[in-house]
């Protein structure tokens, strides 16, 4: 993965790293019921960074309708792993 991807994932784990740190019983309801949009569809790109995708195609790629399943308990899961995922990244870039 390039320099590009690794700005974008940057941005992406501050930006799930940030909505945690304030208020984490609400991101895990707001991605039960899928009522944030803006976090699904960057728990989706931290997924795909992950698999070695590339972000800036997935991100232009991106479409709401990719998080119907994540609604319910697949969404806790999707954020679990996504989280766990962008607090590794940050640390290895910070260290």
């Amino acid at each position: 993965m390039g320099e590009r991807d690794d700005k974008m994932m940057d941005k992406l784990a501050d930006e799930l790293g940030s909505a945690m740190d304030a208020d984490p019983a609400k991101v895990v309801s707001d991605v039960l019921i899928g009522r944030n949009a803006g976090l699904l569809r960057t728990i989706y790109l931290i997924e795909k960074h992950q698999a070695g995708a590339d972000l800036f195609y997935e991100k232009t790629a991106y479409r709401d309708d990719l998080m119907d399943s994540m609604k319910g308990e697949n969404g806790a899961d999707r954020l679990g792993k996504a989280t766990a995922y962008a607090d590794e990244w940050r640390a290895e870039r910070t260290a």
